[in-house]
């Protein structure tokens, strides 16, 4: 496997995604969100676009990452992002 470059980072083993189910690579900019599901592997910004808060808290189901912000923004609803295919 050869090194990261500066426009990629290395995330770690497809066994280990999927032992975890999701991970957090510290990319040049900002944490990105490794996550298997169903059998495939998406990446996204690890922040919600709504409150900012952490997406690896969220949880994923069919698909669907919903982030924590419904639970600690209270009245606001939860931002629910379908990984794009």
């Amino acid at each position: 496997m050869d090194m990261p470059s500066k426009e990629f980072a290395l995330a770690g083993s497809l066994e280990e995604l999927k032992i975890k189910g999701r991970l957090v690579v510290h990319g040049g900019h900002r944490p990105i969100l490794v996550i298997y599901d169903r059998g495939r592997v998406f990446a996204l910004d690890n922040r919600c676009p709504h409150m900012g808060f952490p997406l690896e808290r969220g949880s994923v189901e069919d698909g669907i990452l919903t982030s924590l912000s419904q639970c600690a923004a209270g009245a606001h609803p939860g931002r629910r992002r379908r990984a794009a295919r």
